[in-house]
């Protein structure tokens, strides 16, 4: 998925739902709800996004999305910036980056 624009939506902007091997490449996501959300999704590589002024979070990845790859993305006056919850591989100059993480066998992790 490239050069696309999904601005204000009621909802997502771009949803990947139970997908992997995909590339989202130059695309925008401004004023949704969620800029870019991946749900159970594994194995995707996001570059040179942006997601801008969206009500919730920028670029968000559940805690089923795993092994992806973000690249030069920016997300910009959102509630929340990027929030990942799953396992990811590789994060390159990410602007305004916020990582959660939930506990994990009664040690907690970075937040």
């Amino acid at each position: 998925m490239t050069n696309n624009t999904a601005n204000s939506n009621s909802w997502n902007g771009i949803y990947l739902g139970s997908s992997s091997n995909n590339f989202l490449t130059n695309n925008t996501a401004n004023s949704n709800s969620y800029g870019i959300y991946l749900g159970s999704s594994s194995n995707n590589f996001l570059t040179n996004n942006t997601a801008n002024s969206n009500s919730y979070d920028g670029i968000y990845l559940d805690k089923f999305s795993s092994n992806n790859t973000l690249t030069n993305n920016t997300a910009n006056s959102n509630s929340n910036y990027i929030i990942i919850f799953g396992v990811i591989v590789l994060i390159i100059a990410a602007y305004y980056f916020f990582v959660m993480r939930k506990k994990k066998k009664g040690k907690e992790e970075s937040k």
